[in-house]
């Protein structure tokens, strides 16, 4: 393996990919929290990728456990702090016992639309600043990487 020279690497770190997705990120994060507290009052981050990947129609926990790449159990204190602050319901799974049929209340209807048309007005400023064909490069290069890391889990 090649020897890496530790201080020119963190001298370089801005312009290196894990930083910058990693800082984007992070901005996002900021970002969604910002305009998701401007629509509900408090608003934890670690809602998001829970929230954001219920299905219209609902889900099982598991379904968006696998769908958000978050572990099952760790869902758990989200689910009720969702259900309590009136975003999801909940109900038995009557196929599984074991699992709950979840999905997205009125309240939690009303905050993905919302999500959705702040989403919308960052991505048009995103599209004004790095030009719409960047952008859709940006889009197909992440959704290729992101196939990859869900194909080589699948392969584990």
């Amino acid at each position: 393996m090649k020897k890496i020279d530790l201080q020119k690497n963190f001298e370089e770190r801005k312009q290196k990919w894990p930083w910058l997705l990693a800082i984007a990120k992070r901005h996002f994060d900021l970002w969604v929290t910002d305009k998701a507290t401007k629509h509900l009052g408090e608003f934890k981050i670690s809602y998001m990728p829970f929230i954001a990947n219920i299905n219209p129609k609902g889900g099982t926990n598991q379904s968006i456990a696998n769908a958000a790449k978050l572990s099952k159990q760790g869902m758990s204190r989200t689910i009720s702090e969702l259900e309590k602050n009136g975003l999801i319901e909940t109900e038995n799974n009557l196929k599984d016992k074991r699992s709950r049929n979840l999905k997205l209340s009125t309240k939690g209807i009303q905050f993905m639309s919302n999500a959705f048309g702040e989403v919308h007005q960052l991505t048009e400023k995103y599209k004004e600043l790095v030009g719409e064909n960047n952008f859709e490069i940006t889009i197909n290069v992440l959704a290729k990487i992101v196939a990859y890391h869900d194909t080589v889990e699948k392969d584990k």
